[in-house]
């Protein structure tokens, strides 16, 4: 995806997204821009530790870019402002369970804007991975 923003989901949303699927979506903006993305629901099997069904949030656009997290559960993520000009956004599943997914939107924001990563006061994080350089949340 590119531009200045823009609406996506998970295939079949709100139904179940499918089993044994890899999703991949890139976002890449202005070059002296960053991007904003904001989960609107966001329902991924929970397994604890994120095992089985998950949504990885990368700061760049590639499959190698550095991790910012790595979600499932039904938790309202918060705001993610990306270092950089994109971000890559990656839902896999297994062969069994599956939710209902994901809404996100996301826009391009000034490159002043500090990056940063924001959890709402209610919500809690049941698995999060991170990496070096990256944002915790």
């Amino acid at each position: 995806m590119t531009g200045e923003g823009g609406l996506f989901t998970s295939p079949n949303y709100p139904i179940s997204y499918p089993v044994n699927i890899q999703c991949v979506w890139k976002i890449v903006t202005h070059p002296t821009g960053n991007v904003e993305l904001t989960f609107q629901d966001f329902h991924v099997e929970n397994s604890g530790d994120c095992a089985y069904d998950f949504v990885e949030i990368r700061d760049g656009a590639m499959i190698d870019s550095p991790l910012i997290g790595t979600f499932c559960s039904s938790m309202i993520i918060g705001k993610i402002v990306s270092t950089g000009n994109a971000l890559l956004i990656r839902l896999s599943s297994d062969g069994s369970v599956s939710e209902k997914g994901f809404s996100a939107s996301w826009k391009l924001v000034p490159s002043s804007t500090a990056p940063t990563t924001s959890m709402p006061p209610s919500s809690t994080s049941l698995s999060t991975t991170t990496g070096p350089g990256t944002l915790s949340l």
